[in-house]
C-alpha cells in the first residue's frame, strides 16, 4: 500500500468502490534528478506542473492528490479500466509534450510512470487496488523505461 498522506488513503478507499471505479497512481520518473540538479524549488515547480496535468486529464468527478514525494493518486469513480487505462496514457503523452518551462534554463522534460488497477476488473476492495496500482507503478518504473504505463495486459 503506498505511503504518504493516510487521510487521504482512508477517504480514497471509501470513494473507489463506486459501482465501477478506477485508480492511477503514479510518479515522475525525473523527479530526484531534477531536485540534484536544479535545487528544490525547481522540484517545486515541476510537482505544481504534475498537478496542472493531472487537473487537464481529470474530469470533474475525478479526484486527485499528492501522497508524498513524487507520487500521486487519481481517483476515477465510476470509471471502467479501459478508461483509466486511456487517462493514463493522455497523462504520460502530456507530460512527455509538456517540458516544464525554466527561466534561465529553458525546458525540462518530465516523464511519468503510472500503475492503474480498476474495480471490479483488478480488485472488489479498494485497499486491494491501491496495492494493485502502486505494485503496477513500480513493475513500470523497473521495466527499464520512462513514461510507462503498468496495467493488467502488461503492455
Amino acid at each position: 500500500m503506498p505511503g504518504g498522506n493516510p487521510p487521504f488513503l482512508r477517504f480514497a478507499q471509501d470513494t473507489i468502490p463506486t459501482p465501477e471505479g478506477g485508480g492511477i497512481l503514479g510518479g515522475s520518473d525525473d523527479f530526484k534528478l531534477i531536485n540534484d540538479t536544479y535545487g528544490h524549488p525547481t522540484g517545486d515547480m515541476a510537482l505544481r506542473h504534475v498537478a496542472l496535468l493531472l487537473d487537464r486529464c481529470a474530469r470533474d468527478s475525478d479526484i486527485a492528490a499528492r501522497l508524498g514525494g513524487d507520487e500521486f493518486l487519481l481517483i476515477l469513480p465510476g470509471a471502467s479500466h479501459a478508461h483509466s487505462v486511456d487517462v493514463a496514457e493522455r497523462l504520460t503523452l502530456l507530460a512527455q509534450e509538456t517540458p516544464l518551462r525554466i527561466d534561465g534554463a529553458g525546458f525540462i522534460p518530465l516523464r511519468m510512470s503510472i500503475g492503474v488497477a480498476a474495480y471490479p476488473n483488478d480488485a472488489i476492495q479498494s485497499h486491494t487496488l491501491l496495492t494493485i496500482a502502486d505494485t503496477r507503478l513500480y513493475e513500470a518504473k523497473k521495466s527499464g523505461g520512462r513514461g510507462r504505463i503498468g496495467r493488467a495486459d502488461g503492455a
